[in-house]
């Protein structure tokens, strides 16, 4: 039986109630705002072909034919099981059933109803989705039964597959979901990787009767009958404690005062196109219905505790209750903060892992996993500063210079400032006595570190490097990117929305005439920022370099000027006045969000310098595109001429309603994408998170290659500050904001020599 370390830790300690259970990602609750959403969206009743696809697939209810009537639970659960088990493939989005139930509600459908085609395509019409599921429940024999999901495209009106699996009703409900659900995948063509296909076969419970009572309870649930509801959850929990669905929903009804006199707050009725703000008190963002939540569930200080944090969104840590588990994790409760690991996913991995190897457990118990002490003295894979267990008693922590360093929070204060780790001494000290701890924030480092190999070079998904598994493939992969990087950097801090983020950020050379910087945020929850968000900027030489990066003109390649020559207007670049860089052939920087949506503006160069100025090696531009990659749609435009942006074209404006931001003007549509900026502390400290003071009506960017110029000579100057880049934060364009935050170039640690181009 699966038992959530969570709920092991307080029967330790004898903490067994709901009012401490974490706030979770996953809610059932239909409240005010989905039941607005669903009354507006039916309102509009614009035909499917004609509105725009905001998600890849929606999951209606399933007709229950047996005429069982105790089946008729399955008619949502089935829908249920399948959409959260989807939810956990990361390049689809999926409806939610909430939103689902809401909308069923609202247009008053059964799910009889759903077996005329006319029907499901209404409702994925209206739902917005590309793909609409829905299903019947059969009697085949004797206690044999099947479930059939029919997958339908909504714009093209027609059935693309009808999918079944079989089997005993309830007992192997499990085994049928996850048949039907991978025929589905496969018929819709997507691809899962190893770590998703781990994800998806976790169930909510192996048991059998806590499933039932948990699908009774969400039923109660949407007849708004919250007493019965959460009775039901009580027994599922009691019949299984690691359910952790059940948790959270329970928690859901105590949170949102469904077991209080003001329940009425919630369940009330709503008028269609309503002002009012969203019982959380953030506005409603137009957008066809959707609403923007990219915020912290709570404004003030997260508790130290990570499993008792208010603002804790999926603690689903759980072990089998006969392992053996490292002796460490049982401090967790108290040791683990958000600045060591900003996603209680990170645990569950190192749980796995630990409590599967006993020889990694042995190590995590013994503290040989933990970093030691970071020195400024010294060099490590060449990069100054290196770590030393002696505090600790341990005289050689990795045992040679080629093994993970870890602990990645690392960066300075300018080019010339002293590199140092951007971690409290109370953190620190924390991790160096926890052995569990120390390797789950390496785990952590890790997933953005597999992300970072994968931008450097999408091949390598498939080398021994990248699929390495536990301890040994981190430390490999940490010490390939230490000895490849020409600098490094890494924050845990907190964005201008009040969620701690992690960030890591290298700059690598595939060859000798490229560089990239490459960077990836790592956000938790179940909000718009979840997940992974990456900046990918790539500058091609068109003759190798192999000097120090830091030598070159940056500040200047990045601002484009313009001059009037033989009555033509002239964009170029300015090089070094001094000496002669390398001649540019192209630079991109691509931006992509957690649902990897992006937008990437590309610029060209000229093969040579302009030959009519003999200054500055002064290089002309040849052309600018800006790509804009949606769920829907991939579209390239090239930059206007005159400034005035005719179809296909584009052009940057200052007159822009974001944040020291400017906006994209998209010609052909009289569409304008926002981009804005916030200045953000390193997180180390209380009173250095989220945004800094002083510098929202101080700074400004012209365009995106100004932004990257931050902090450099001629540039806007933000201090010992980190860069939010928000992008279409009001989601005009994308279902998700695309957010990353940018350490400056300055502010990274740097070799002393440069990488050879040919390291291993």
């Amino acid at each position: 039986m699966k038992i959530s370390v969570f709920c092991k830790m307080l029967i330790l300690t004898g903490l067994f109630q709901y009012a401490l259970l974490p706030q979770t990602g996953y809610a059932t609750v239909i409240t005010n705002d989905l039941k607005l959403w669903a009354k507006n969206a039916s309102y509009k009743q614009t035909d499917s072909g004609s509105r725009e696809t905001l998600s890849h697939i929606g999951i209606l209810y399933f007709d229950n034919q047996t005429r069982q009537p105790n089946m008729n639970i399955l008619q949502k659960g089935i829908p249920l099981l399948l959409t959260h088990d989807l939810k956990k493939i990361g390049a689809i989005k999926v409806v939610s059933r909430e939103k689902t139930e809401a909308l069923m509600k609202e247009t008053r459908s059964n799910p009889s109803d759903l077996n005329k085609v006319d029907t499901m395509i209404y409702l994925g019409g209206l739902l917005q989705t590309e793909y609409i599921i829905t299903g019947q429940i059969q009697e085949q024999a004797a206690e044999t039964y099947a479930l059939i999901a029919g997958i339908f495209h909504v714009p093209s009106k027609t059935m693309i597959d009808r999918v079944t699996s079989q089997g005993k009703l309830f007992s192997e409900l499990r085994l049928m979901e996850k048949e039907l659900l991978f025929k589905i995948v496969h018929s819709l063509k997507l691809s899962v990787n190893p770590q998703e296909k781990e994800r998806i076969d976790r169930s909510i419970t192996k048991n059998v009767r806590a499933l039932q009572y948990y699908l009774e309870a969400v039923e109660k649930s949407d007849q708004e009958q919250y007493a019965a509801a959460n009775e039901l959850y009580g027994k599922a929990l009691n019949e299984d404690p690691g359910c952790i669905l059940a948790f959270s929903a329970a928690q859901e009804l105590f949170n949102l005062g469904l077991l209080q006199a003001g329940a009425d707050r919630i369940t009330g009725e709503v008028e269609a196109y309503s002002e009012e703000e969203s019982l959380s008190g953030k506005p409603v963002v137009e957008n066809g219905g959707a609403r923007h939540d990219t915020r912290n569930p709570e404004d003030t200080e997260p508790e130290t505790d990570l499993f008792f944090s208010k603002v804790v969104d999926e603690p689903t840590v759980e072990i089998d209750e006969d392992a053996d588990i490292p002796l460490s994790i049982l401090h967790i409760r108290t040791d683990a903060t958000w600045d060591m690991a900003v996603d209680p996913d990170s645990l569950q991995t190192a749980l796995d892992h630990t409590s599967q190897d006993p020889v990694l457990r042995g190590q995590t118990d013994q503290k040989n996993t933990i970093p030691g002490w970071f020195r400024p003295e010294g060099t490590s894979f060449g990069f100054p500063g290196h770590w030393s267990g002696e505090p600790y008693g341990i005289e050689s922590i990795y045992g040679n210079e080629n093994v993970n360093m870890g602990l990645q929070t690392m960066g300075q204060d300018g080019y010339a400032g002293t590199p140092r780790l951007f971690l409290n001494q109370t953190t620190m000290e924390k991790i160096n006595n926890n052995g569990f701890l120390a390797y789950a924030i390496q785990v952590e480092e890790d997933r953005l570190n597999r992300k970072i190999i994968e931008m450097h070079d999408n091949r390598m998904i498939q080398s021994a490097l990248y699929i390495a598994e536990k301890y040994k493939g981190i430390r490999d992969r940490d010490a390939w990117l230490m000895q490849k990087a020409d600098a490094q950097a890494g924050r845990v801090l907190k964005d201008i929305n009040g969620n701690w983020v992690r960030v890591q950020q290298y700059v690598l050379r595939p060859d000798a005439e490229t560089v990239q910087l490459l960077n990836v945020s790592l956000r938790n929850g179940n909000h718009n920022l979840s997940g992974l968000s990456t900046i990918n900027w790539t500058t091609s030489f068109s003759e190798p370099y192999t000097g120090d990066l830091r030598n070159l003109p940056w500040s200047n390649w990045l601002k484009a000027q313009e001059m009037i020559a033989d009555g033509q207007s002239i964009r170029y670049v300015a090089g070094s006045s001094e000496n002669r860089p390398p001649l540019l052939e192209g630079m991109s920087v691509t931006f992509t969000n957690p649902g990897n949506e992006s937008l990437s503006n590309q610029r060209t160069f000229a093969e040579g310098y302009m030959d009519h100025l003999s200054d500055g090696y002064k290089q002309k531009i040849t052309g600018e595109s800006l790509q804009i990659k949606t769920a829907a749609t991939n579209t390239i435009y090239q930059m206007a001429v005159n400034g005035s942006p005719g179809t296909g074209e584009f052009a940057v404006t200052a007159d822009s309603s974001a944040t020291s931001g400017f906006s994209y003007l998209l010609g052909g549509t009289a569409s304008r994408m926002d981009v804005g900026f916030s200045v953000l502390g390193d997180g180390d400290s209380i009173d250095n998170r989220g945004e800094m003071p002083g510098y929202r009506n101080t700074i400004a960017f012209t365009d995106i290659w100004d932004s990257l110029r931050v902090n450099e000579s001629g540039a806007t100057y933000i201090g010992n500050n980190n860069l939010e880049i928000q992008i279409d934060s009001q989601m005009r364009f994308y279902e998700k904001p695309i957010d990353s935050i940018y350490i400056p170039l300055s502010r990274m640690v740097w070799k002393a020599e440069p990488t050879p181009i040919n390291t291993p």
